[in-house]
């Protein structure tokens, strides 16, 4: 009896199928006797006969409707984070915004329209410091904290307050300091500066002649 040795071996081998819900009983079978069609018994294989009830490969598999791209599902995108500024220092740059608080009056008075830019802050550094325990603030924040409470003891800019408390720093005795560890850096009264905002504050009082 003559021997033989069969040696198959399918490399690489891919099948994509797409196709709707009610495909898939003739997709099943269609696959099934494709799969069968590549493994055909071996005496067929030596004999060099086609293996009984098998046909080609288009009457095997039907073709099955390919979707163009565009009708695809679009892929979903993940949503994209805001990126924060990152100023020179290496530091997020916050926008601060104004403080709110409770405003009396009757403790502090109401800032006059006749102060100037410097008298303003300073008196807005002192009363957020008495109401809120928060001593230090930087510039941009004493303009809106003030503008929110006080619009009509009219207006006043950041870099206005920037400026002039600028001015007030390197007079003797210098009323307010500046911690530029902070971004942005932020402002807080000196002594000096404490009793030059009671003084404001008594004028705002009308305590004063």
């Amino acid at each position: 009896m003559s021997k033989f040795r069969i040696k198959m071996k399918l490399t690489g081998f891919e099948l994509e199928i797409e196709g709707s819900r009610e495909d898939v009983p003739n997709i099943s079978r269609s696959l099934t006797q494709q799969l069968a069609g590549m493994l055909q018994p071996a005496g067929a294989i030596i004999d060099g006969q086609p293996s009984p009830g098998l046909s080609s490969a288009e009457e095997i598999l039907p073709a099955i409707e390919v979707k163009p791209q565009s009708e695809a599902a679009p892929r979903k995108r993940g949503r994209t984070r805001p990126r924060r500024s990152v100023i020179s220092n290496g530091t997020d740059d916050v926008d601060e915004g104004a403080l709110d608080w409770r405003h009396d009056s009757s403790v502090y008075g109401s800032p006059l329209q006749s102060w100037n830019t410097a008298q303003k802050a300073l008196w807005t550094l002192y009363v957020v410091g008495e109401a809120t325990g928060q001593k230090e603030l930087a510039a941009k924040r004493i303009a809106l904290s003030f503008n929110k409470h006080f619009r009509q003891a009219k207006e006043i800019l950041p870099h206005n307050v920037s400026r002039d408390l600028g001015k007030l720093k390197v007079k003797n005795p210098a009323v307010v300091s500046e911690d530029t560890r902070q971004s942005p850096s932020a402002w807080y009264l000196t002594d000096a500066g404490i009793k030059a905002a009671q003084i404001l504050v008594a004028e705002a009082l009308g305590q004063t002649e």
